[in-house]
């Protein structure tokens, strides 16, 4: 059984909400204006169990001491925020084959800290107590909505639809959280398999746990308070337009073509400002476990532990999505419906999910094909009435595999570094993609009723080809590359009885 370097309690978490709208119809408007109203109180408490007052986790590689990270816990962190929103819409037939949709949204963001405190600890030396933090952020963002739904015809049967729309990405409780100097925050310490003369930053006495007095330096604690916002940042936005064709077909059917843009812009990135991309130190080396060769760049000795980390909007992390989507739908009839489509998309943006020092070189091949998107997926679904009252639904499911990122971790096993380990990307996004899935489904049932009460005994067959592709596996190179880690869920049949009364 394994235990985690630290638990967390979330206790009197507080969301309050308010809503309100009025409409007003004349002539050929729809005007509706509308109030919205949110206020949230997070609290986050972070403790370690280790066998120490404050938690560490140790790291292994291959059953062999690689590292340790330490934690500043205890830790209380608490954050207020509070949304809200004006907006005015209006639906307007212009025409009996023109509907204009106009509409404006005013929202308003703002967030604070109550004044905390930093205990000391084993691994934080130095306690301190920090004065509340007030209107971090405090962003207001105006943005349009726009849509035009055009009766090519004027028979009902086709339509043109184009819309423009711009949206605030939700910051929500982390921005506020970046700069609580009693965040949870952790460094990493050398601590490795001791080699010949080596007295400190190793497993001294070999029996694979880490003692305080084997570990080597910290890397340093990236408190909130090392963490600032440029004064001139503003609120993160996407934005999206679309062009559909929408036309009905006999058979109760109807298809519908339409591409579609999205993009987002002035997403936020840091900046370690006290350690610049000048000051990282290349080194070309052979990475042990995988045999590759790399260039590592190597945190300058003098640097180590120094953070003033700049958040700010940056450029080079907008991205970017271009997709087409092809449906067709039959609604019910002669005991039929169906439904199906084929989707063809393309992102490009940021390949880390999570923000990474912009100064850092170590993150490489930074722009690429998005993690959630696919080339290419397809479905097709429905249900058909049989005799006897019988009712078959079933699902077809194509999606091609997610990129994966190519890796490889140099840590002290192939160079000693001043921030002990680095993961490196060797290959753009996409070189390799997961396998692509394939998955039928199928489900009968049947409705008996007695007198008010109902009856539906079901039987649910799901994964009938029985595929067992590969969903997850280990994208580092080295033994264990490519080692799956989930394969898709194998035949299951499910028996249920749903009872209405």
């Amino acid at each position: 059984m394994d235990a985690y370097e630290n638990y967390q309690n979330r206790p009197n978490q507080l969301r309050t909400n308010a809503n309100a709208s009025l409409s007003y119809f004349a002539g050929g408007h729809d005007v509706k204006v509308g109030y919205q109203f949110m206020r949230v109180r997070y609290e986050l408490d972070s403790y370690g169990m280790s066998h120490f007052p404050s938690g560490l986790r140790a790291v292994y590689r291959n059953g062999v001491p690689n590292s340790v990270n330490t934690y500043n816990t205890p830790t209380n962190a608490i954050t207020f925020y509070h949304e809200n929103a004006l907006y005015l819409q209006d639906k307007w037939t212009v025409a009996r084959r023109l509907t204009l949709n106009l509409g404006v949204r005013f929202d308003s963001f703002y967030g604070s800290t109550p004044a905390a405190c930093q205990p000391v600890t084993v691994f934080v030396e130095q306690g301190q107590c920090f004065p509340a933090i007030k209107g971090v952020p405090d962003f207001k963002m105006a943005v349009p909505r726009t849509a035009v739904v055009y009766d090519v015809f004027g028979d009902g049967r086709t339509a043109l639809k184009f819309a423009v729309n711009q949206y605030y990405i939700p910051v929500g409780v982390a921005f506020t959280s970046r700069i609580n100097p009693v965040g949870l925050v952790n460094d990493t310490r050398s601590w490795t398999a001791c080699a010949a003369g080596q007295t400190s930053g190793c497993d001294r006495d070999g029996d694979l746990v880490p003692q305080l007095n084997e570990l080597g330096p910290s890397t340093g604690f990236n408190f909130g308070n090392t963490n600032r916002y440029s004064p001139d940042v503003t609120w993160p936005y996407s934005f999206e337009w679309n062009v559909e064709l929408q036309r009905q077909l006999p058979w109760n059917a109807a298809v519908n073509v339409g591409f579609y843009h999205r993009g987002q812009r002035r997403l936020l990135g840091p900046r370690n400002l006290a350690v610049p991309s000048d000051s990282y130190i290349p080194i070309a080396v052979t990475e042990v476990s995988s045999g590759r060769q790399v260039t590592v760049y190597n945190q300058a000795p003098l640097l180590r532990g120094r953070f003033d980390t700049l958040w700010d909007n940056a450029p080079e992390l907008n991205s970017d999505f271009n997709g087409v989507d092809i449906s067709v739908n039959k609604r019910l009839s002669r005991g039929l419906a169906l439904f199906g489509g084929i989707s063809f998309g393309k992102s490009v943006g940021d390949i880390y999910t999570t923000p990474s020092d912009l100064n850092n070189p170590n993150f490489t091949f930074r722009r690429g094909d998005s993690a959630q998107v696919v080339p290419v997926t397809w479905k097709l679904s429905g249900t058909y009435a049989m005799p006897y009252k019988l009712t078959l639904s079933f699902s077809e499911q194509y999606v091609q595999g997610f990129a994966e990122n190519t890796t490889v971790l140099v840590d002290s096993a192939t160079a000693v570094l001043t921030q002990v380990s680095q993961s490196i990307v060797v290959e753009p996004r996409a070189t390799t993609r997961l396998p692509a899935t394939n998955e039928l489904d199928f489900g009968l049932r049947r409705t008996f009723r007695s007198g008010n009460i109902q009856y539906e005994p079901t039987l649910d067959l799901y994964n009938m080809l029985n595929a067992a592709t590969i969903i997850s596996r280990s994208t580092q190179l080295g033994p264990t590359y490519l080692r799956p880690s989930a394969v898709q869920r194998g035949r299951l049949a499910r028996v249920g009885l749903q009872v209405r009364f």
